[in-house]
């Protein structure tokens, strides 16, 4: 199960805002806003007895036709994290729902969050966006510098820093940080890259 935090700190916080009541689909409810990742797993199944009680005392109102309260969700592009409601959420996955009404309050981050987001993508990310932010490239060279290790990108971006500043001092002048970005990337970069790319 990812954790709330641990997702927006590597996707990068950017604002927050209130969506009020909606449906959501279940499978897009992949984490929990608080520590509860040892009490359930990523599908939201009990991995503990202590739990048991508590989920058949809801499962049993449910059966009875109560009507069960919104639970409380942050969204995270596709995704969203339960900060109240992990019991029901776990039942009406177990009954094979496929929507539950959830109060949405959405997170919007400098990175997307996808389906298929797993601890190890978000150490790459995390990583990854701090590259950019450092080497601000526009979006098509940025799209062509991509690592498969996160901390080759802490590397690189020292690399690039080093190149800037040797660059610098050949110009005569201090470059900023996107002209230093955009002429390591055309000059050091995309001739090498190109090359790979034309000889497979």
């Amino acid at each position: 199960m990812l954790l709330f935090d641990e997702v927006v700190a590597a996707l990068g916080r950017v604002a927050e805002r209130d969506l009020g009541l909606q449906v959501i689909r279940l499978e897009s409810i992949v984490g929990t806003v608080d520590r509860r990742n040892g009490e359930f797993d990523r599908l939201f199944r009990p991995r503990s007895h202590r739990l048991q009680r508590r989920w058949q005392r809801i499962a049993a109102a449910r059966r009875r036709g109560e009507t069960m309260p919104p639970i409380d969700v942050y969204r995270i592009g596709e995704l969203h994290f339960v900060q109240d409601g992990h019991h029901r959420v776990s039942v009406a996955r177990a009954h094979g729902d496929a929507t539950i009404e959830a109060r949405v309050r959405e997170v919007q981050t400098r990175v997307a969050a996808t389906n298929g987001l797993t601890p190890r993508d978000l150490w790459l990310t995390h990583h990854e966006r701090q590259f950019h932010e450092l080497v601000p490239l526009p979006p098509a060279a940025r799209a062509r510098v991509e690592l498969i290790e996160g901390w080759r990108y802490e590397q690189l971006a020292t690399h690039v820093e080093a190149w800037a500043f040797h660059a610098s001092h050949a110009h005569g002048r201090l470059f900023s940080r996107r002209e230093a970005a955009q002429a390591w990337y055309q000059e050091e970069y995309k001739p090498i890259a190109d090359f790979l790319e034309e000889t497979g």
